[in-house]
């Protein structure tokens, strides 16, 4: 658990931090590191079993990159599929309610034809029972029905929305997010360098339902590690001329400069004292398994990865005996070309109501040949 004062909730701290961890042991470790110290020390041992994981990060953030491109400039098509399973408010479970055990929503999305379509279905408890309705929404549709009901200032919002994420503005951006992210490798660099390292010992872990034997580290992350991260990854960004021009667009469109920003993280981590990340390494000195829990102050967020394919995500903002309250917990799980999540929770709970939701589903694509 990491260290923090609770006087003061920020909420943007989760996010951050968050941000971090996935870099740590991502983009962050795919540098080779000038270790100084000897090969046995707990620093070189976690450094070097990450640098597998950092290098096949990157190879497959550079192939998702240049296959968002070609789904941008190209037919491509993403496709979507959510099942529910369970769907209540206020203790009554409107799915069993209605006489279903489950409701199911297949769709696929054109970016280059700003288009939806695809099926809305729920299955009944009689499994041989099954109402199912076709849905296509594209930019004329929605113009259409929006301006039918009355919204047609909904409509003009929506418009200019549309305008902004076309293709070649998206592809655009997606240049910057490669810069980005070389800069925050160089960040991340100077995080690793500045944490500490504690070996702990033998000890036998679950992963992906076995028992695995391992050796656990512990990663400290100090808040003077944090903020120098952050200021390399700031003195990099404004110091790249290809970035100028988004640089001096962003002070504009909201008056924050350099030095606004690297005010900002030290106000964001004003009451970070430590966090710490798990590291457990098999008997081949490989990852198998990495997590953190850390108190923002605003909610408690755990994260758990199994290599680059098994993420487990928890969110919790306060205790279930607060109100209000909240909860999100997935498994997301990357099998080639889709993202599947095996497990899914929201819980919401704001006066006298409470929300719960139970679900799974996948996110794949497919790039159409010319």
């Amino acid at each position: 658990m990491a260290g923090y004062r609770s006087e003061k909730r920020k909420g943007g701290i989760a996010l951050l931090l968050g941000l971090v961890f996935l870099f740590l042991f991502g983009a962050g470790t795919c540098f080779a590191y000038p270790y100084i110290e000897t090969a046995l020390s707990p620093k070189a041992q976690v450094l070097t079993a990450l640098k597998g994981i950092g290098e096949e990060y990157c190879e497959k953030s550079e192939e998702f990159i240049s296959e968002l491109k070609a789904m941008l400039m190209t037919e491509a098509d993403l496709e979507g599929q959510v099942s529910f399973t369970r769907a209540e408010l206020d203790g009554t479970d409107y799915l069993e309610e209605f006489g279903y055990k489950s409701a199911e929503f297949k769709l696929t999305a054109n970016a280059q034809k700003q288009s939806v379509s695809g099926t809305v279905g729920a299955e009944s408890t009689d499994s041989e029972k099954k109402k199912e309705a076709q849905l296509h929404l594209d930019r004329q549709t929605l113009k259409e029905e929006l301006t039918k009901a009355g919204y047609g200032e909904v409509w003009h919002d929506i418009e200019v929305l549309l305008d902004f994420v076309d293709a070649d503005t998206m592809n655009e951006y997606i240049g910057v997010a490669e810069r980005m992210n070389i800069h925050m490798q160089s960040a991340v660099k100077v995080l690793l360098d500045k944490s500490s390292y504690t070996k702990n010992g033998k000890e036998v872990v679950e992963v992906d339902k076995e028992q695995v034997n391992t050796t656990k580290y512990t990663v400290t992350i100090s808040k003077e590690a944090m903020l120098a991260a952050f200021e390399e990854f700031f003195n990099q960004v404004y110091s790249d001329s290809s970035l100028t021009s988004y640089t001096t667009m962003f002070a504009t469109f909201t008056g924050y400069s350099r030095n606004d920003l690297s005010n900002i993280s030290k106000e964001i981590f004003e009451d970070m004292t430590y966090v710490d990340i798990a590291v457990y390494l098999n008997k081949d000195k490989e990852p198998v398994k990495l997590d953190t829990e850390f108190d923002t102050g605003f909610c408690i967020v755990a994260i758990e990865m199994q290599g680059m394919e098994i993420f487990d995500i928890t969110v919790r903002y306060h205790e279930e005996s607060d109100n209000p309250y909240g909860y999100a917990h997935v498994k997301l799980e990357k099998i080639d070309n889709e993202y599947i999540c095996r497990e899914g929770t929201v819980i919401l709970k704001a006066d006298e109501h409470k929300l719960f939701l139970e679900f799974s589903g996948k996110l794949g694509y497919k790039i159409k040949e010319k």
